[in-house]
């Protein structure tokens, strides 16, 4: 018996895009029901304490930008970002609603006489080597999926982007223990090699066509009152879920190379590399 939410899911965001394209079954448990999700490690909750790090240090680039004050509902925070667009000054988390899509930015920079530039920040030193196994893709980078639905989402609520791309850490930036420079810490994805720079671009363009028919099926999926079957693969490997799925579902998917194991909890299904 699955204890569903009782409310509608109008809106696929950004984080709901990327877990669902990894699973959406876990997608699933994440909005309906929460309470049976295991509790985040602590390599997570660190992971998440870098990123809302980096990206208040990133704003600190911008001392002329306004932060949007963060509303519930996406509607609101659509409009109280349309206002802000005629400031053309940087914006920080400004939101946007297509269709059934919302996204929030880290970074939005004015460009030229009425373009923007978009910006995602990353507490990470590499951008290209973001791969994980998707249950809907196969292998993708989820960093250019996350700025595809992002570039999707605002083009189609009317944000005319010049530019959609990443900051990230500079490895190669040294710290003199005396002052902290942070446009030598965090840098945007422009100023890499322009091999880098075309193959960030088509990456992420790559994966804008396919944002639709994606958000329209995990929106479906999220408002079903039981969860979706998946089967075994190897996006499954490291999955918050993956224990109760090998007793729920059983088969791994074809083409996925697996072996059963006994242990203590019992007979399961392990990935081989």
């Amino acid at each position: 018996m699955f204890a569903m939410t009782n409310t509608a899911h109008k809106h696929i965001s950004k984080s709901h895009y990327i877990t669902g394209l990894r699973c959406p079954k876990l997608l699933w448990f994440e909005l309906n029901e929460p309470s049976t999700m295991p509790p985040d490690t602590a390599a997570d909750r660190i992971r998440m304490d870098d990123g809302l790090l980096v990206g208040e240090k990133a704003r600190e680039l911008f001392p002329d930008g306004a932060k949007l004050e963060r509303a519930l509902d996406p509607g609101v925070m659509n409009s109280r970002s349309m206002d802000a667009l005629g400031s053309r000054r940087p914006l920080f988390e400004p939101g946007f609603i297509y269709k059934n899509c919302y996204a929030l930015a880290d970074i939005l920079l004015p460009a030229e006489k009425d373009k923007w530039d978009l910006f995602e920040v990353k507490a990470s030193t590499s951008i290209e080597n973001k791969s994980i196994n998707s249950f809907l893709c196969g292998r993708i980078n989820h960093f250019f999926a996350d700025v595809a639905f992002q570039k999707y989402v605002y083009i189609g609520a009317g944000v005319k982007l010049r530019n959609s791309s990443f900051m990230y850490l500079n490895r190669e930036y040294v710290y003199d223990g005396k002052s902290l420079l942070l446009n030598e810490l965090i840098k945007p994805a422009e100023e890499l090699d322009r091999d880098i720079i075309d193959n960030i671009r088509s990456g992420i363009d790559a994966q804008v066509p396919h944002v639709e028919k994606n958000s329209e099926y995990l929106l479906n999926i999220i408002n079903e009152k039981k969860p979706p079957k998946i089967r075994l693969g190897r996006y499954c490997k490291g999955c918050k879920l993956e224990r109760s799925c090998e007793n729920d579902v059983g088969l791994p998917a074809k083409g996925n190379i697996m072996r059963l194991r006994m242990d203590r909890e019992g007979l399961r299904f392990e990935m081989l590399e």
